[in-house]
């Protein structure tokens, strides 16, 4: 009885493999195209943080342009203004200093004399350094300054022309950081020098854009952060559900040096990264879509080529039972050839060449196996007769061990042994030999242990009634090669006389 297997589909295991290897080519596309999603987010994030900062510094740097050619513009018109023989104020001045406020976003202009006193001042006043103002009068190049109080301000201290004294512009900073919101749509913040809330950040904040939104993320990242983790690079922190891109840039207010600021770019990325998770998940999703209409189709061109091999698979069984025409009928069938001409074809051309040389075989194999009955009917009459002959032949035939155990001997030996074969059957053969024919027993011994394969003597039988017969003895060895068992001695008899 044949082992019980567990049948498994063909096209399931083609399936399962060509699934198996696919889901992992989509999983490795996918991942890549993760990783790839992810890199491209951010180098474009690192692309425009560049072009923010670069923005900022475009819009500082014009800004003070602004402010140098607003200052030269009034140091020209203005000069008069610092000889002490003029009247306290000039008439142009006073007369457009409201409309060049608004035009210019200027917040005061101040006058110093040759000494560094102030000689005339438009809009509010604070403290200027009195060694700044004699540096810029005594080199007669202008400096540029920031600085912050309730708000940050840009500041520009020149010569007056002829060496008449010195003039410092200033102009609110909130004009250039409202103009950068309105480029980049983001936020930005001014740190200063100054008492913080804790001892990791040496800078407070003096200006930010949305205080009531960024202030607490300032709080947030000086509570939790160094100030070395934001420099010159950008760092993502979640705070409050949302994502923000934070880093710090120093500012040269200066070309050729002097005093930097700290600026703070601050970007809310919440909706982005929500836009890129999503955009992430619509492409898992369409790409397990995909892998599923993929393998889908895969299953339903693997069923159907391989109906073609279940129809072989169901039509061989035909074989097996002889019945050749049936199975030619289901394998010529005329559907096999409306894809072309493939492998199966060949296949199925095969099987056919095949079932006919299996018809003929089987067609000889019947007309030798009647022959061979004929014959074995032959062979079994032949058999007979010549157990017969032997059986009831006028001689002795007897085969024995090598120990000289009888195994078998015929009629005729029976006959003359005069009792049952049952009874000679397991003796030893030497027990019917005199006991001084040692002669024969010599030779007996010498042919089982196979010295001799052959012996022929003359010798005497002793019957169980007494007797002894005169017998021409032929002792042959039968080796173990021959038989293919253990050896054994054939003996052959031929009967002379008998004594009383």
């Amino acid at each position: 009885m044949s082992e019980e297997r567990v049948f498994i589909s063909l096209r399931w295991k083609l399936g399962l493999l060509f699934g198996l290897i696919f889901i992992i080519l989509y999983g490795l596309f996918a991942y890549l195209n993760h990783v790839n999603g992810k890199h491209n987010f951010t180098v474009e994030r690192q692309i425009i943080q560049s072009n923010q900062v670069d923005t900022f510094k475009a819009l500082a740097k014009d800004s003070y342009s602004s402010l140098l050619q607003f200052t030269q513009l009034l140091s020209v018109i203005s000069t008069q203004l610092c000889q002490p023989d003029k009247a306290s104020s000039h008439p142009v001045i006073d007369k457009n200093w409201g409309q060049w406020q608004l035009s210019w976003g200027i917040e005061n202009a101040i006058f110093f004399d040759t000494q560094g006193e102030i000689t005339h001042s438009f809009g509010p006043q604070w403290k200027i350094s009195d060694d700044l103002v004699a540096k810029v009068f005594h080199d007669q190049v202008p400096e540029l300054e920031f600085f912050c109080q309730e708000s940050c301000f840009q500041q520009v201290i020149a010569p007056l022309p002829g060496k008449t004294g010195s003039l410092s512009v200033a102009r609110a900073f909130g004009d250039v950081i409202a103009r950068y919101r309105r480029l980049t749509n983001s936020d930005i913040g001014i740190l200063v020098e100054g008492l913080v809330p804790t001892q990791n950040w040496p800078y407070k904040l003096a200006s930010i854009t949305q205080p009531e939104k960024y202030e607490q993320v300032f709080y947030y990242l000086v509570k939790n952060y160094l100030l070395d983790e934001f420099f010159d690079k950008s760092k993502i922190i979640e705070f409050n559900k949302g994502l923000f891109e934070v880093r710090i840039n120093p500012y040269q207010v200066a070309a050729t040096g002097g005093k930097a600021i700290l600026i703070l770019f601050i970007n809310d990325i919440t909706a982005e990264a929500e836009f890129l998770k999503k955009q992430q998940k619509l492409a898992w999703l369409h790409g397990a879509i995909g892998l599923f209409i993929l393998l889908s189709l895969l299953m339903i061109c693997a069923q159907s080529f391989l109906k073609r091999v279940n129809k072989l698979s169901d039509s061989l069984p035909l074989l097996a039972a002889h019945q050749f025409a049936q199975f030619k009928k289901r394998i010529t069938a005329k559907d096999s050839y409306l894809l072309g001409y493939d492998e199966l074809n060949q296949l199925n051309d095969s099987a056919l060449a095949l079932t006919d040389q299996l018809e003929q075989l089987d067609q000889r194999v019947r007309i030798n196996t009647f022959k061979m009955l004929e014959k074995s009917e032959d062979l079994v009459k032949e058999r007979d007769s010549i157990k017969h002959m032997l059986e009831f032949a006028p001689i002795i035939i007897m085969t024995q061990k090598l120990n000289g155990m009888i195994l078998s001997l015929n009629q005729f030996a029976v006959d003359l042994f005069e009792t049952d074969r049952t009874v000679i059957v397991g003796k030893v053969f030497d027990m019917y030999l005199p006991s001084y024919d040692q002669e024969h027993l010599a030779q007996l011994a010498q042919l089982r242990a196979g010295n001799k394969q052959l012996i022929q003597t003359n010798g005497r039988v002793l019957l169980e009634s007494g007797k002894l017969v005169n017998v021409v003895w032929l002792h042959m060895l039968l080796s173990k090669a021959v038989l293919e068992d253990e050896a054994i001695v054939l003996s052959l008899g031929v009967l002379t006389d008998v004594q009383t």
